[in-house]
């Protein structure tokens, strides 16, 4: 029922989306235009917040396991130390050093990134600031729809008071 009482215009390069409401009752068309626009920020907010919430899981779970990952290889890297203390190492156990350091790195590297991630997030998920943005309030402008008979009556009259102007200035002249 509402298809024909509800109309858009949208605006690209403003982002902006008009609505109009015509109804025969002004204060229903206002009533409507409100809960649409209510119905539509309701809507953004609830997907933001979803998707929120997902990549905060997502970042928890991922975060736990670098975290494991990390302590699997700083543990290699103790261990390797631990075994091959003297001062001399061969060109072959300094390679696997530099090999378990460089996990160690990555690791941390990725801890560190995923930590910030899941700050980031975790505000994501609170913030409630709206998506959309009511530029104008709902308005009362009411478009009445003129009459065909008094539309025709007055372009006669207006038409009849051309000509007779006209000829009395050409009788003048």
């Amino acid at each position: 029922r509402l298809s024909g009482a509800v109309s858009d215009v949208t605006s690209r390069d403003a982002n902006l989306v008009t609505v109009y409401v015509t109804t025969s009752d002004p204060a229903l068309s206002i009533a409507i235009c409100s809960r649409i626009i209510s119905a539509v920020n309701e809507f953004n907010l609830t997907k933001r917040h979803g998707r929120a919430t997902a990549e905060r899981a997502f970042t928890e779970t991922r975060l736990a396991d670098v975290r494991t990952a990390l302590r699997h290889a700083e543990e290699a890297l103790k261990s390797f130390n631990e075994r091959n203390r003297p001062p001399l190492l061969s060109a072959q156990l300094r390679m696997e050093a530099q090999r378990l350091q460089r996990e160690v790195d990555l690791q941390q590297s990725l801890f560190l990134s995923l930590a910030q991630a899941l700050e980031q997030a975790k505000i994501d998920e609170v913030r409630d600031t709206p998506v959309v943005t009511v530029v104008e309030r709902p308005d009362l402008t009411v478009a009445r729809e003129l009459n065909p008979l008094i539309a025709a009556l007055t372009f006669a009259l207006i038409a009849t008071a051309t000509a007779a102007t006209a000829l009395w200035i050409r009788q003048r002249h």
